[in-house]
């Protein structure tokens, strides 16, 4: 918090003030109608294990929702497994999956009320050193002004 005081009431002292930061994890919105989570089994794993990355993705409203988008930061150090990705696909756990610049981002054409839907992937552990992924987020995708972020995981790969 920063207040400012003037010790003399009578006169009026002109001022400025310039507040200006950066986050690596952005405020949720309240309005958002899903919630996601996201952990890893291990945060400190050796080279060649592989570490299990869980998505959460919960529809916290009592109505289904449409084109629900989850992107998920992968930590630089861990490799996903292209087989894991397509059996999503082929057990329709979800609808479309996209690899981005250190993100999986997933698609699902509807969310039904109250589901949940969790998404395990087994990352190996490829390259020695301490990484933070990226923030991961859900929103449904006409209104991206409504976002539920999460804080992006750390791993130390020994």
């Amino acid at each position: 918090a920063v207040k400012v005081i003037f010790k003399n009431d009578t006169t009026a002292l002109p001022y400025d003030f310039d507040l200006r930061y950066t986050t690596t994890t952005p405020l949720s919105n309240e309005q958002c109608p899903v919630d996601i989570e996201t952990t890893l089994s291990n945060v400190a794993p050796k080279i060649g294990e592989t570490v299990r990355l869980t998505t959460t993705l919960k529809n916290i409203t009592s109505q289904a929702v449409p084109t629900t988008v989850a992107i998920v930061g992968v930590p630089s150090g861990l490799s996903l497994q292209p087989w894991q990705l397509k059996e999503l696909m082929d057990k329709e756990i979800v609808d479309y999956y996209e690899l981005m610049d250190g993100y999986i981002v997933f698609h699902f054409r509807e969310l039904a009320a109250n589901a949940e839907k969790v998404m395990h992937l087994d990352l190996k552990a490829d390259i020695s050193g301490q990484y933070e992924a990226p923030a991961s987020c859900a929103y449904l995708y006409y209104t991206n002004e409504f976002v539920d972020w999460v804080e992006g995981l750390t791993v130390e790969v020994l």
